[in-house]
């Protein structure tokens, strides 16, 4: 009997200790649609759990000391937080749109935003799961004195062992399977069960039931109340939706922010948008063979280069594979030999090609709306693109910009005129797209004529582009980006 309670009091570590950093994961999956996973959100999830843990730590401590080795106590708060876990998955979304609409989406709004948002979801039961582990202990020293530091090693040695299940079940199974709402009702569930089962309570094994219940009818969509939503994704990295509006237009919107990463409308190919200007390569370099495109998202651009130039090699990357079938459902992806797709991020793909790999490249990356990520802007990387570039071959690289700030399009130009001799910059007409083309050779004395442009909005477009494009040479004193050194999400959310 004694070595049954000493296992249960383990098994109970181990579990709590799971659910902690299970939490803290799924956490930064739920919190991405509305806020991003930039670091600037990880630095509220983790700092709110340090801090939630840090009470739990201590008033813990005082539980322990005023109930000594009753049990009772310790399960009922276990019970407790199951509780609240539960809740997060049915009603968290609806608070955590509310708050971001309310919070803006510059760098004050994400970082109060966020850390808002994880304090109101998070913090009860992060504090109640920080209480276990002194009362715990408490409870296996009470009758081993002699042994204390073993058995307090012990049972953080079970819980931290729990954590290690905590970070990679729901990163590896759960989320990618069942989707965020129903690993964070898993999680609950096993502490609501855990709770009634050392409560040895009849009423909490009904809640047991009762919670699993309910699991299967947690929604499991942003959107059931949005008709022009016509697919819905939650995958390994975002959730992906696409719109449909009135007048047939698609969208790709990747998590809930302010972008589109796709559009689409049947019989047309060129959309007034910058994804137009993947056309634009081979009108400069008319010896351009194939071309790399890094972040397919629906495949705008694929379908735009592949309509004027057929005979292209066109590999599309993206981090993200349920993109692909998405694009290839709703967004008219060309589906031939000429167009390869590959997932992968786009920087290891980059490095695992072998040089002059390609004649025109363009990166269109984004982790939000408004974030390219870092590693996808520094020096270094656009070294690695000039590698797998051909001796004429061109760059080009899309920067939103939000607003009139033009800080993080300056320093991702600065830094890719420190690689590429010939660099220039071009506001998509009509938009907030800063284009930047760049080249060892100037590609714009070997532009074709604007007459043999084989469309007439093609034509205006590359007409524009010759017009108001503006030479860029690297200024060493102004920022740039390296790998060591990068700001661009705090500067993007200014």
């Amino acid at each position: 009997m004694v070595w049954m309670k000493k296992f249960f009091l383990y098994l109970t570590v181990f579990i709590t200790g799971m659910c902690v950093m299970a939490i803290e994961m799924t956490a930064s999956r739920f919190l991405a649609p509305f806020f991003g996973a930039s670091i600037l959100v990880w630095s509220s999830i983790i700092g709110v759990v340090m801090a939630a843990l840090a009470l739990g730590y201590f008033y813990g401590g005082k539980f322990a000391d005023h109930y000594g080795n009753s049990t009772k106590p310790l399960f009922l708060v276990i019970f407790i937080t199951g509780i609240f876990v539960d809740l997060v998955a049915f009603f968290g979304r609806s608070l955590l749109r509310d708050f971001a609409l309310s919070a803006g989406g510059d760098s004050f709004g994400v970082i109060f935003g966020s850390l808002f948002a994880t304090v109101i979801l998070f913090a009860i039961p992060l504090i109640f799961l920080g209480m276990v582990s002194p009362m715990a202990a408490r409870i296996g020293v009470e009758k081993n004195t002699d042994n204390v530091g073993s058995v307090v090693g012990n049972l953080y040695a079970f819980s931290t062992v729990g954590s290690l299940f905590g970070v990679f079940l729901p990163a590896l199974v759960m989320i990618p399977f069942i989707g965020t709402a129903r690993t964070f009702i898993v999680f609950g569930t096993v502490l609501i069960l855990l709770g009634a089962a050392g409560l040895r309570s009849i009423i909490a094994l009904l809640a047991v039931i009762i919670s699993a219940v309910l699991a299967l009818s947690v929604p499991v969509t942003l959107y059931a109340d949005n008709p022009a939503v016509i697919a819905e994704v939650e995958s390994s990295y975002n959730t992906i939706h696409v719109r449909e509006d009135g007048d047939g237009t698609r969208y790709m919107v990747i998590n809930d922010g302010r972008g589109v990463q796709s559009q689409y409308r049947e019989g047309e190919v060129l959309t007034g948008r910058y994804w137009d200007a993947v056309a634009l390569g081979p009108l400069l370099n008319p010896e351009i063979k194939n071309m790399l495109v890094l972040g397919v998202a629906g495949g705008t651009s694929l379908r735009v280069a592949h309509h004027f130039y057929p005979e292209l090699i066109i590999d599309g990357v993206d981090v993200d594979e349920a993109v692909f079938d998405l694009a290839k459902r709703f967004f008219a992806l060309p589906q031939d030999d000429n167009v390869r797709l590959f997932a992968s991020d786009g920087r290891l793909f980059v490095a695992e090609k072998e040089n002059d790999s390609y004649d025109f490249v363009m990166i269109d990356t984004y982790t939000k709306e408004i974030d390219i990520p870092f590693h996808l802007a520094t020096r270094e990387f656009f070294h690695d693109i000039d590698r797998v570039l051909s001796s004429s071959g061109i760059m080009l690289i899309n920067i939103a910009v939000m607003g009139s700030r033009t800080e993080v399009a300056e320093a991702i130009t600065n830094t890719v005129a420190e690689v590429f001799p010939h660099t220039y910059h071009f506001w998509f007409p009509g938009t907030s797209s800063w284009l930047v083309f760049a080249s060892n050779e100037d590609f714009m004395k070997d532009a074709v004529n604007v007459n043999r442009v084989p469309d007439p909005r093609l034509a205006s477009i590359f007409s524009q582009f010759k017009k108001d494009a503006v030479v860029v040479s690297h200024n060493p004193q102004a920022m740039y980006f390296t790998d060591d050194r990068a700001p661009i999400e705090l500067l993007s959310r200014l």
